[in-house]
């Protein structure tokens, strides 16, 4: 007994009074069986590994002391796929086995016959005990039916079975802790120690690929292990002040308006006023309400607290009264106040009675500090956002046209970007208001962003391909666009000061939107569209007053190409030559601020900002598409927006419709415009540039004269019924003369001759 005792101890099996008390059940067999009071060695009495013989029902086992439990609802362990409660036994000793063992001393109590009661279903027999006292300390224990007890070998088949069962019931408390079900059957418990590994093992490749995970709850059978998701919620940041929305009258939600059939012929009157329908305006509250348009992870964005505020500047000319309080009262509603420093209206000389004394007491109620600064004279709009800049105390100025809704969280994105960077200058995304009807049109799709073309006008433009991943990836990402339209954008106050705000030369408006684009790109800041910011503009076709200065466009363009464009001015005056008599004025000032800031040359920006531009570059030749055979060449009809009608060709003039560039990409482009070949009609479109080859392939074979698309059909000439244009068609290549005539007069530009 001693030396087993420490055997036992050397091997660290003295884990608890229950494996303690089955050995000693054993030894005490063995030396009765010694003494011959049991059973030969020959018996089949003996159990050993038995894990299968189990009673099919009302086994009872003892729990841990310190568990707690007695009968508890739930506390069962389930033993050979069936449930049995947990209970604590009314006998034996103390130890973790405790109450196992029926009678005298020993660890965990000494009987023959553990502390364990058995019931069969099909006879009720009197108690059997073994050991003194049994039936008051130990567990009751009912013979099996057909057992013959008197049998000393049936006494040891019963002990070593209670023993086993023991053993299998603590690995299956231990296994309850690990995580595995109540199974002890060998092969069942290998079997599941197999997946349970094969489970861990998942989880150890998928944490070292995703980081923290968690499985789903299937059970044994759990296969699908997915990343721990973190519903991230919605922005609490500061909110704006809360106001009643017009939410029952007409154009509720930016829906469109409806005028009466009665009052259509008045409304159509007073279109021509403000160039948009200002019935529809009149009747559309000041408050009105509009659907949130943004992406839809922007509502999760979360934004510093300590961020710049603003001066929001708006500048005016006879404004629609509806159109200008709307304009105001989205800005007030859709801003937290703490960001909101003023709202400067500049009043650019209007001669509206509602714009005078009416307005300055109504914006004297407002509940944000609202000032009106008034032009002696009409200066333009150039000139009043400047006066507006002088006065305003903002640490950012948020430029507005007067005809515009501020969207929801519209402001939190500008400021925020530049608080990280003070030479950011971010516009939001403007959605259309229809002219119309006053509908809240949204721009749902990738926004468009800001370029020009040779005239130095700007246009609208699908985001270049090379920055199409960036919103694939994050859909609120900044988008950096090549220049912005002007109207609206955010910039840093001192930092708009400091880089020679406008140019003071100019006249009205024009030019200027494409001149800070330059020079913030070029000086070393960057022009980015935010798409978590929208704000709606009414888009008018026509401005609704006169200017004196008739041609200021081309007089602020001049100034524009003189001071910016380097070389490259000589390329637009050769577009357009008129410019060049054009008087500009003396601009050595703005040369001056230019050498003063450093800033870089326009061919950097051509390369670096604006590579896929229709100007001169390397790779790029420019001129004519002569048809050789009739001396027509291909002709943009003057149009510089895409078009589905067929292309024509003119008669050759040298003008600035028949100018196109050949890009190493193999398009033959206008300016943004592409030439784009319409697979239904077989004819040639002009259509944006996309970059992507495609329809917009074309390969010009030098010794035959061909001009062949990417399914190397043949670009062809028909003679329209009139004789004085042939419209392009594409053709199967057939070696016919109209195929064969064609030639690209083309140079590509002198980089040395042009440079700054």
């Amino acid at each position: 007994m001693i030396k087993m005792g420490k055997w036992i101890s050397r091997r660290k099996f003295l884990r608890s009074g229950v494996v303690l008390t089955m050995l000693t059940t054993v030894m005490i067999v063995s030396l009765l069986h010694s003494h011959g009071l049991v059973g030969g060695p020959g018996d089949e009495g003996r159990v050993a590994g038995r894990m299968k013989h189990l009673p099919e029902k009302g086994l009872r086992t003892g729990v841990r002391e310190d568990d707690g439990l007695e009968d508890a609802p739930g506390n069962d362990v389930d033993v050979g796929h069936r449930r049995v409660p947990r209970r604590r036994s009314r006998g034996g000793g103390r130890g973790r086995g405790g109450g196992v063992a029926a009678g005298g001393g020993g660890i965990g109590g000494g009987g023959v016959v553990m502390g364990m009661q058995r019931k069969l279903e099909q006879q009720e027999s009197p108690a059997y005990s073994v050991g003194g006292d049994a039936g008051e300390r130990g567990e009751e224990h009912i013979p099996q039916k057909g057992m013959d007890y008197s049998n000393s070998e049936e006494r040891k088949r019963i002990a070593e079975d209670d023993a086993e069962r023991i053993l299998a019931l603590r690995r299956q408390e231990d296994d309850e802790d690990e995580g595995y079900p109540g199974y002890y059957d060998l092969t069942e418990r290998r079997e599941l120690e197999e997946r349970m590994e094969k489970k861990r093992e998942r989880v150890r490749k998928r944490k070292k690929q995703f980081g923290n995970i968690v499985p789903q709850d299937h059970g044994d059978d759990a296969k699908q292990m997915k990343r721990e998701e973190i519903k991230p919620k919605k922005s609490k940041g500061a909110q704006p002040m809360k106001y009643q929305a017009d939410v029952e009258l007409p154009g509720a939600n930016g829906k469109p308006v409806q005028i009466p059939s009665e009052l259509q012929s008045e409304a159509d009157d007073l279109f021509i006023i403000n160039s948009f329908n200002l019935m529809a305006s009149d009747m559309i509250g000041i408050n009105r309400s509009l659907p949130d348009v943004r992406p839809k992870q922007c509502l999760y964005k979360q934004y510093s607290s300590a961020l710049p505020n603003t001066s929001v500047i708006i500048v005016f000319h006879n404004e629609a009264w509806s159109a200008l309080l709307r304009t105001v009262h989205s800005v007030i509603n859709r801003t937290p106040r703490q960001y909101l420093s003023e709202i400067i209206l500049v009043d650019d000389a209007s001669i509206h009675a509602h714009l005078g004394h009416q307005l300055d007491s109504y914006v004297a109620k407002l509940p944000v500090p609202v000032h009106v600064e008034r032009m002696g004279v009409r200066s333009g709009l150039i000139r009043a956002r400047m006066r507006g800049a002088l006065v305003a105390q903002g640490q950012v100025l948020t430029f507005l046209d007067s005809h515009c809704e501020a969207s929801h969280g519209w402001l939190e994105p500008l400021l925020a970007r530049i608080a990280e960077d003070r030479s950011n200058v971010v516009t939001p995304v403007i959605d259309v208001i229809n002219a119309q009807n006053l509908a809240y049109e949204a721009d749902n799709q990738t926004p468009a962003i800001g370029v020009f073309d040779w005239s130095l006008t700007f246009r609208w433009q699908s985001i270049q391909r090379r920055d199409l991943p960036l919103l694939k990836h994050d859909p609120t990402h900044p988008i950096p666009s090549p220049t912005m339209a002007g109207g609206l954008f955010a910039i840093d106050r001192s930092y708009f000061i400091e880089t020679g705000m406008y140019d003071s030369g100019f006249e009205i408006w024009g030019a200027e939107n494409l001149e800070i684009s330059f020079k913030t790109w070029m000086c070393g800041g960057r022009i980015e569209i935010l798409p978590c910011s929208h704000v709606g503009h009414i888009f008018r076709k026509h401005a609704p007053y006169s200017n004196t200065l008739t041609d200021f466009i081309s007089y602020n363009n001049k100034r524009l190409a003189e001071v910016w464009l380097d070389g490259y001015k000589e390329f637009f005056y050769f577009m357009y030559p008129s410019a060049i008599k054009v008087n500009a004025g003396n601009y050595t000032d703005r040369v001056e601020l230019r050498d003063r800031l450093g800033c870089r040359s326009f061919q950097w920006y051509l390369e670096n900002v604006f590579p896929e531009g229709g100007w001169p570059g390397r790779n790029k030749l420019y001129g004519e598409v002569r048809h050789t055979a009739t001396n027509w060449c291909l002709d943009t009809g003057g149009r510089t927006t895409p078009i589905t009608e067929p292309m024509v060709a003119h008669r050759c003039d040298n003008n600035v419709n028949q100018i196109w560039m050949y890009t190493e990409e193999q398009e033959i482009k206008h300016s943004s415009l592409c030439l784009d070949y319409d697979v239904t009609t077989m004819t040639l479109t002009l259509m944006g540039c996309h970059q992507m080859g495609g329809n917009q392939l074309w390969d010009y074979v030098s010794e035959t004269g061909e001009i062949k698309n990417r399914a190397r059909d043949c670009l062809d000439l028909e003679v329209d019924d009139d004789d004085d244009s042939f419209t392009l068609t594409v053709q199967e290549c057939d070696g016919r003369t109209s195929q064969r005539s064609w030639q690209l007069n083309m140079k590509e530009w002198d980089f040395k001759k042009h440079s700054r």
